[in-house]
């Protein structure tokens, strides 16, 4: 109808371009979207005012395609005209940008890498559900500040973290694993995807590669960061790195 079209493209009147000072915050998203949802509840949690633009999934609207070109779909935050896009880098973004309101993640590096995790599988997985308690409680012999990274040596995803570790001047042992015969230690290292690389820290693990260089970051700050410091910079530098390992 005419009436639900104008609706849609009320939209808008968000521009990319920041036009208006200050700190206006706009969501693009859908009202049944579970993206979208723990966005809104972040967006509540921080106390942070925004306008919400409803978008048309079936007819999309000039302001998500110019703001989502990539992906072009919900949900998006505008943050003073600048675009953020994943409801998991958008959450992040929204924790760096409010620190004035209780944090949206753990304080411990460990236990916000392990919530980055569970957050990516339930995405990548949606509801299933395995068998995956022991990947938190694993008891190790291992004392002090002991690092041992499971890897095989032609891993791109591998390569991230290594260079990561580098960077940061942390050494740690280097465990070669055969990916056909996968190791007694990776499977209950990461029981959840069987895969490397993953970082052992003091007998826990954490997994998938992008989660492992911000536990990186986050662990050992007494080096040059990896991420820039400005939020939003380090916004797109974790969504164009989880765009090139979907793609």
């Amino acid at each position: 109808s005419k009436k639900t079209k104008k609706r849609y493209f009320t939209s808008r009147i968000f521009f990319f371009t920041s036009r208006k000072a200050g700190d206006q915050v706009t969501l693009l998203d859908f009202w049944a979207s579970p993206f979208g949802m723990r966005v809104r509840i972040a967006l509540a949690e921080k106390g942070v005012k925004y306008e919400y633009s409803e978008q048309d999934l079936r007819n999309k609207s000039a302001l998500l395609l110019q703001m989502n070109p990539v992906h072009k779909r919900i949900p998006v935050l505008v943050h003073d005209g600048k675009p953020i896009c994943e409801s998991l880098i958008i959450v992040q973004y929204i924790d760096d940008v409010w620190k004035g309101k209780a944090p949206l993640l753990p304080s411990d590096p460990y236990q916000r890498a392990q919530s980055r995790f569970w957050a990516d599988f339930v995405d990548k997985k949606s509801k299933r559900r395995s068998d995956t308690s022991s990947i938190f409680f694993f008891t190790s012999r291992m004392a002090g500040d002991q690092v041992t990274l499971l890897d095989f040596w032609a891993s791109p995803f591998g390569m991230r973290v290594r260079i990561a570790l580098a960077e940061k001047g942390v050494k740690y042992e280097y465990s070669e694993q055969d990916l056909r015969n996968k190791s007694a230690l990776l499977l209950q290292m990461n029981p959840v995807h069987k895969r490397i690389p993953v970082l052992v820290h003091d007998g826990k693990p954490i997994c998938e590669s992008l989660i492992i260089v911000q536990y990186i970051d986050d662990v050992w700050k007494d080096k040059a960061p990896l991420l820039p410091s400005d939020p939003y910079h380090r916004a797109q530098s974790r969504f164009w790195a989880d765009f090139v390992d979907k793609k």
